[in-house]
This record gives C-alpha cells, sequence and structure tokens, in this order.
C-alpha cells in the first residue's frame, strides 16, 4: 500500500487546489475531522491540519497524537495554537505592531519544504504583507526555527522531531499553500510538506 498522509478537513468545501496532484498521487488521503477515527492514527504516516482545525478536538485526542507522535508519525500544522495537544505547547503570540517593517520574514535555517524558494516570494500577496503571518506559535523545546517574522525574527515556522522518526512542522499563519501569488510555488510547497509529513513513519518502516 502507497504510504499516505490525512487532510483533515474541517469543513465540506473543496480540496484546496495546490493539494490536488498529491491526492490524484495516492499520496493523500480526506477525512472530515468529525468523521476521523483513532484507526486512522494507525494507519496514515502523517495528517496535514488547516487553519480552520477544531482544536478542541485535536486537545480531547492528546494521548493518540502523542503515540502516533512515538511511532513516527508526523503532523503539519497551519495556523494558530489556542489549545496544547502535545505537552508543551503554548498558544499563539500576535505581534505587537502590524507595520509593514514588523511583518518582513527570513529564513532562520535551511529546509527541504522551502529549498530553491525565495523568501520574497512569501513576504506579500497581492502587493500586501502579513499573509504568511502576523505573529508566532512558541516553539516547542529542541524545535529548529525555520522562518522568522519581525526585527526579531520570531519563528513563524519551526519543526519538531522526535528521536523515532515523529514530529511537528508548524506554520503559524495562513495555510502555508496559499500564500503565495504564484502557483507553482504553491504546489511545490504542497507536494513538499506532503513529502515532509510521510517521511516519519515510512523510512521507519524501511528501516
Amino acid at each position: 500500500m502507497t504510504p499516505y498522509t490525512l487532510y483533515i478537513e474541517s469543513d465540506e468545501g473543496p480540496l484546496p487546489a495546490p493539494l490536488a496532484p498529491q491526492l490524484g498521487a495516492g499520496r493523500l488521503r480526506v477525512v472530515r475531522q468529525v468523521d476521523l477515527r483513532p484507526s486512522d492514527f494507525d494507519t496514515a504516516c502523517g495528517l496535514i491540519a488547516t487553519a480552520y482545525l477544531d482544536q478542541i478536538d485535536f486537545e480531547a485526542r492528546a494521548g493518540t497524537i502523542a503515540a502516533f507522535l512515538g511511532t513516527g508519525g508526523r503532523i503539519v500544522f497551519n495556523g494558530h495554537i489556542v489549545r496544547a495537544f502535545i505537552r508543551g505547547m503554548r498558544p499563539f503570540v500576535p505581534l505587537t505592531t502590524q507595520r509593514r517593517s514588523a511583518l518582513a520574514i527570513e529564513r532562520l535555517t535551511p529546509h527541504p519544504i522551502f529549498a530553491g524558494i525565495s523568501v520574497e516570494t512569501h513576504a506579500a500577496q497581492m502587493g500586501v504583507a502579513g499573509f504568511y503571518g502576523r505573529g508566532h506559535n512558541p516553539p516547542l523545546a529542541g524545535a529548529t526555527l525555520l522562518t522568522g517574522i519581525g526585527p526579531d525574527k520570531l519563528p513563524v515556522d519551526w519543526e519538531w522531531l522526535q528521536p523515532g522518526g515523529g514530529g511537528l512542522f508548524v506554520h503559524s499563519g495562513n495555510d502555508i499553500w496559499g500564500v503565495s501569488d504564484d502557483a507553482g510555488t504553491n504546489a511545490l510547497i504542497a507536494e513538499r510538506v506532503v513529502a515532509w509529513s510521510l517521511a516519519g513513519r515510512s523510512e521507519r518502516a524501511a528501516a
């Protein structure tokens, strides 16, 4: 069976266009959050959560999520953390000012998801800064900071990996495959996000 990632849908809206090729390739499956079952965590390699996720539900599944991460599962989280579903999580911290200089972003650490993609591609959308993020989710202990925002380079993107291959990729803003005006960039980000989410359990199975 082809390893796959679950895209957790918060409603019955259409799948975002950048993710459609991943669905067609069998690397992505869609499940409505209200239909998410404990057994889904056993068979999927990764989970992708949109910025519209019901975090009350995720908080209630904290034990299942911890077990998923402990067995190599990976989660891509978009949006503002409001409820902790992993031990040590803290709520989203908004920027104290929304001036354009405070919304500037900078890559802090190279990462496969962003390889070859200029930060300017994500700096503004339709000429307006701030779509990428307007604050940050404080990183878990041991996380790698990937993208900073504002003069203090607050971690709007970060990655937290466990020794067994499981982990969390956090983007503290709108869904990361939709924050560029360039459709090709959005599709490439979507492809790489899915690849990252698959890597933990698939590599563990191959070992």
